[in-house]
């Protein structure tokens, strides 16, 4: 059984958040945690017209700034395990803090509706709900690395409190991110925040 509901969904007007839209998404079972950022880019494409492009794990970018993030939070109840999943998106906001410009963006979606970032909301929960139902991830992950903005770039991370510089070749089956070191060492990164350079600026 999959016990799946919305717990929460703000956004419904740019004066009460900016231009934001979130939703988050209370899940008994969620294995493919990155699969959240797929149907993400997937839902933005469908009801703005915006494809965005995948910073391994589940950022979302467009035009090399973040437009979208997911952050995925266990919690038990009981003897229950559940997956919070929450979900932002920024359609419309343009102006933001100083230490902020070089990475934020938005979808430039101004005249979104508050029934249309509704819509965009429920589309986004039912494509989660699809994918807690699939048993075959094969076809996601393909898809997943197309959209990648990663593969082929130089990152950056951190490996026990020194800074790391590699290139992103591929994005394993189970998720991991599999890199080169400039020593010709190949890692696959499970966890952790990676920084893609670009234009000797980093992202």
């Amino acid at each position: 059984e999959i016990m799946t509901t919305v717990i929460g969904l703000t956004g419904s007007s740019e004066a009460e958040n900016g231009g934001n839209s979130q939703v988050k998404a209370l899940l008994k079972s969620l294995d493919e945690i990155r699969n959240g950022g797929l149907d993400t880019a997937e839902a933005i494409e469908e009801a703005v017209g915006v494809s965005p492009k995948i910073k391994w794990v589940n950022d979302l970018y467009h035009n090399d700034r973040k437009v979208a993030g997911i952050l995925a939070e266990s919690c038990v109840s009981g003897t229950k395990r559940y997956i919070i999943l929450g979900i932002g998106i920024n359609l419309s906001t343009e102006s933001f803090p100083a230490d902020l410009t070089i990475k934020a963006g938005s979808l430039g979606a101004a005249s979104v509706t508050k029934e249309a970032k509704r819509a965009l909301a429920l589309d986004l929960f039912g494509r989660l709900l699809t994918l807690l139902e699939s048993e075959d991830t094969s076809r996601a992950m393909q898809i997943y690395r197309e959209r990648s903005t990663v593969i082929g770039k130089r990152v950056s991370f951190m490996q026990n409190g020194a800074e790391i510089t590699a290139t992103a070749l591929d994005v394993a089956d189970l998720g991991a991110l599999i890199v080169k070191l400039d020593s010709g060492e190949t890692l696959e990164l499970s966890t952790g925040e990676i920084s893609i350079f670009v234009q000797k600026e980093q992202i």
